[in-house]
């Protein structure tokens, strides 16, 4: 059963657990090319929270998987017929570029990550994607790019969506501003970001969620929030309930 976009506003899903090992068809430079194999996907609901996600290889599955490594980039063709779902490793700093095919409806997907121009971690620059930083991703992109473009492939490719911590972390800074207005200090947050696409009505729509927990130091004095009735979170005494801060569609 592949994931319920419907459900993003309201369930946490956590992706890789563990992730499963999809198989590359190349590997060029950084860039590997993902073989678009199938799995059935199993949202564990009612398991934990953020709520576990499976994938077990089926010819007859529903849902494509896309990798993740630092300093790498993963890509993937996404077919048009056999498969309703595709599905990132969670993320917390990369960003995801879409192409469609000039003339179809398939689109490529890229998994970008550049931890060597890392934006930091900051709670508070959850959200920026620095310069060096951008211009790295983009750089991986490119270059993964030639490798449809090229031969033997010489596909004609139309930019069609990115998604990147500016996006995706946004409510994650609101919130960390949010706590520290309630005199909160030492706020911190521990969560990722996981995004979904789904074929639908002849296209390919893609969406994203972050989700995760915030840790910090309340004064006794300070309005209890959503944690009730603690005096105090801290790393050594974290919440235990994620909770989902943002979602949308990019594509």
């Amino acid at each position: 059963m592949a994931i319920n976009i419907a459900t993003f506003g309201a369930a946490a899903y956590q992706i890789g657990t563990p992730y499963p090992l999809a198989a590359h068809t190349a590997l060029i430079g950084a860039h590997y090319v993902v073989d678009p194999a199938l799995y059935r996907v199993t949202p564990n609901i009612g398991v934990g929270n953020p709520c576990p996600v499976t994938f077990t290889p089926a010819v007859a599955g529903d849902t494509v998987y896309l990798p993740y490594a630092q300093n790498f980039i993963y890509s993937v063709r996404l077919p048009v017929a056999g498969a309703p779902n595709v599905v990132t490793a969670n993320l917390s700093g990369c960003r995801i570029y879409v192409d469609r095919i000039v003339g179809t409806n398939e689109v490529i997907m890229y998994h970008a990550n550049s931890l060597a121009m890392g934006g930091g971690n900051n709670p508070l620059h959850q959200n920026i994607e620095t310069g060096p930083l951008l211009t790295a991703l983009d750089l991986m992109y490119t270059n993964a790019r030639a490798y449809y473009t090229g031969a033997p492939h010489n596909l004609n490719l139309q930019g069609v969506a990115t998604l990147g911590r500016n996006t995706y972390n946004n409510c994650v800074v609101h919130e960390v501003m949010r706590k520290q207005g309630q005199n909160r200090t030492q706020v911190d947050f521990f969560g990722a970001t996981t995004v979904c696409g789904v074929f639908n009505g002849g296209q390919w729509q893609m969406h994203w969620q972050t989700h995760g927990i915030f840790t910090y130091m309340r004064p006794k004095n300070a309005p209890v929030g959503w944690v009730k009735g603690r005096d105090h979170t801290s790393p050594l005494n974290p919440p235990t309930v994620t909770r989902v801060l943002g979602f949308g569609q990019f594509l």
